[in-house]
């Protein structure tokens, strides 16, 4: 994850102050107790269960404080619009299966990583 956050603080350090101003709104309205970090409980009340899945918060908190700093929830603000295995909770940052089956379903999909995918865990 401390690469997602090297590419997170490049496009931020690198965007215009338009752009840095929905960033730091997107911050204070997860930060429902304006604290300054986020926590999972915030996460969750705030994206809902896609990106507040624990699995990915542990990851992103590497301090294990259990929150998140503004730069780490601009990676989340970032992976709102990236794919992630629904199995694992890992990025798909590579070749990945969609259930056919739920495509043209609305938004969400079925995505596995090649590793689920080729262990046949899901049906």
């Amino acid at each position: 994850m401390e690469s997602l956050r090297e590419i997170v603080t490049a496009y931020y350090e690198r965007s215009n102050d338009n752009e840095k101003e929905t960033a730091e709104e997107f911050f204070r309205k997860l930060d429902l107790n304006s604290d300054g970090k986020v926590s999972l409980t915030e996460l969750k009340k705030s994206v809902g269960a896609r990106l507040s899945n624990e699995l990915i918060f542990r990851q992103l908190d590497e301090s294990g404080d259990g929150t998140l700093d503004f730069y780490k929830v601009l990676a989340v603000y970032y992976m709102v619009k990236l794919l992630v295995c629904s199995g694992c909770c890992e990025l798909l940052d590579g070749p990945y299966f969609t259930c056919l089956l739920c495509l043209g379903k609305g938004n969400d999909t079925f995505d596995l990583c090649c590793s689920l995918s080729l262990r046949k865990c899901f049906s």
